[in-house]
């Protein structure tokens, strides 16, 4: 059986908040409803949850300033999908959620059904992006513990990220190259001439 997401709901209307719940409770697992963006923020933090359907207007903070003190706070990869839910379609409003890069926008009034699969279509887009940033940083520590190795004839039969740096190349540059006999960026190893013919 396929894992329900998480959802938390923030709607300043109690009576729409407990409407979504209520809709959504079948095809999601609603870990809390909350009306006020104080509250949100504290409640976003410590259940992480993976999506937040999220009004823009909001007692003491606004959706958009919800989103903004989560970021703050929160790792990237802690981060949920932010579904901003609103009535107000003001040219203002939709540059100011493009500019934010705000997961999703959705205008009321919405048809259930389709709210449910736009929440699992930008959930899914989101965990992708997560598996690329991860897989990134996987790879560039694997660079970094990378050595660099010059074999008895004096090749470079392996290169890392600081060999790179110094050497001004890249690494294909570099593997399997004589050092005895060259000068790379001003770096002179002839001197392993006499080394080799030992």
């Amino acid at each position: 059986m396929e894992k329900k997401l998480n959802i938390l709901i923030v709607d300043g209307d109690v009576s729409e908040a407990e409407e979504l719940e209520n809709e959504l409770n079948r095809e999601f697992d609603i870990v809390g409803t909350v009306f006020d963006g104080m509250k949100a923020v504290d409640e976003i933090i410590r259940k992480k949850p993976e999506v937040v359907l999220i009004d823009i207007m909001l007692p003491y903070i606004d959706g958009v300033g919800v989103i903004e003190k989560c970021r703050e706070c929160m790792e990237y990869e802690q981060l949920p999908v932010f579904i901003v839910l609103t009535s107000i379609g003001t040219e203002k409003l939709i540059e100011c959620v493009n500019h934010m890069d705000i997961d999703y926008c959705m205008m009321r009034p919405f048809k259930n059904e389709v709210l449910c699969r736009r929440i699992k279509q930008v959930a899914k887009i989101k965990g992708l992006d997560q598996k690329i940033i991860q897989k990134e940083t996987e790879n560039k520590f694997k660079k970094n513990d990378q050595r660099t190795v010059i074999d008895h004839e004096f090749h470079m039969t392996s290169c890392n990220q600081v060999a790179e740096n110094i050497l001004g190349k890249k690494a294909n540059e570099l593997i399997g190259k004589d050092l005895s006999i060259e000068q790379i960026n001003g770096w002179d190893f002839s001197f392993l001439k006499n080394k080799k013919k030992k």
